[in-house]
């Protein structure tokens, strides 16, 4: 089922739109397919993942402020994509200029028009991109130089040395690593942080009860990362931006959930007070199995320092959660199945 929606038309105060079609959905007027032919706002109702929204000819603005599952620019015209909704799969189909400029999660990317001409927000996350064939980031990105470190992964292309190859994980040291002997403790560390590249900060054995670790690499963007080595197989991915079989919903912002019997909470990648080079991990219990902590660089090389505390419930800290700041950070509780090692 198709809708071209038509809501109430009125003047806005953004600049870069005088008129804006506003798209409420909920549980009643909720369809298969939205399309939308002028500058338009997207809002749903939490929990409605809007499963396609295609942007035709007419719309030069869309602010998306919902989960959507794909969207498809068909438009002929130059088209910019704001708001803070994720956003599994946006196919670009057209030749023009699409200026990508949202905050929320982008799982995928994909380029099928070698026309297309893309301008990347420093602010957006892309977990994966593809490209049609013969081309390369730089010729349809056109700041990919600045943005490059967005993109986790990156598909297709021309070019063999474009292809996406993961960077070695950089082991820290003998003396840059997390030491827990004793039933309750605190220290720190420094580490360095290569550009783009994925970093080991160290290992939480079994045994290990209430944790807090906080890294600062000042302005440098990173995120945190959680790894469950219990698995002979292979690492369990707890918490990786842009891996979907870890916890994802939410994780801009401070947020929690249950992992193993254990309560994991996070600053949220957007950072301490919207410093993205500062993140804070907690984990509440006491371990039954190790976890690695890592961290990912997206910007240039820097040294970061890592402080931790164990046991006494964490309280061995330089930074404080504050709670009072729990209802702009949209605290989720979510629970992680899993399955008994």
């Amino acid at each position: 089922m198709s809708l071209t929606v038509v809501f109430l038309v009125f003047q806005t105060t953004i600049a870069f739109a005088s008129e804006l079609e506003v798209i409420d959905i909920n549980q009643d007027n909720q369809q298969d397919e939205y399309s939308v032919s002028q500058d338009s706002v997207i809002n749903a109702e939490e929990e409605i993942v809007i499963p396609k929204l295609i942007i035709e000819d007419g719309a030069t603005v869309v602010e998306i402020n919902a989960d959507v599952e794909t969207i498809e620019v068909r438009s002929q015209s130059k088209v910019e994509l704001v708001g803070n909704g994720n956003i599994n799969t946006i196919s670009i189909t057209t030749g023009q200029e699409v200026v990508i400029n949202t905050t929320g999660n982008i799982q995928r990317l994909e380029v099928t028009n070698n026309g297309a001409r893309l301008v990347v927000s420093e602010g957006t996350k892309i977990a994966e991109l593809v490209l049609p064939a013969g081309t390369n980031p730089a010729d349809i990105i056109t700041n990919y130089e600045q943005v490059k470190d967005r993109f986790e992964n990156i598909i297709g292309g021309g070019i063999e040395e474009i292809e996406y190859i993961p960077e070695p994980i950089q082991e820290p040291t003998q003396e840059d690593d997390f030491n827990f002997d004793g039933e309750q403790g605190g220290s720190s560390f420094n580490v360095y942080l290569e550009m783009g590249a994925t970093a080991t900060v160290g290992t939480i054995p079994s045994g290990v009860s209430n944790i807090f670790i906080q890294l600062d690499a000042g302005d440098v963007d990173v995120d945190l990362e959680i790894w469950d080595t219990s698995d002979e197989d292979g690492q369990i991915p707890v918490l990786v931006y842009g891996n979907p079989d870890s916890f994802q919903e939410g994780t801009k912002f401070q947020s929690s959930w249950s992992y193993n019997g254990l309560q994991f909470a996070y600053s949220g990648w957007a950072g301490v007070n919207n410093n993205a080079g500062k993140e804070w991990i907690t984990i509440e219990g006491t371990t039954d199995r190790a976890y690695t902590i890592k961290v990912k660089n997206y910007e240039e090389g820097t040294d970061a320092t890592v402080d931790y505390s164990w046991g006494n419930e964490g309280e061995s800290s330089t930074w404080v959660i504050d709670n009072s700041e729990e209802e702009e950070l949209s605290l989720l509780e979510t629970e992680i199945e899993t399955s008994e090692n």
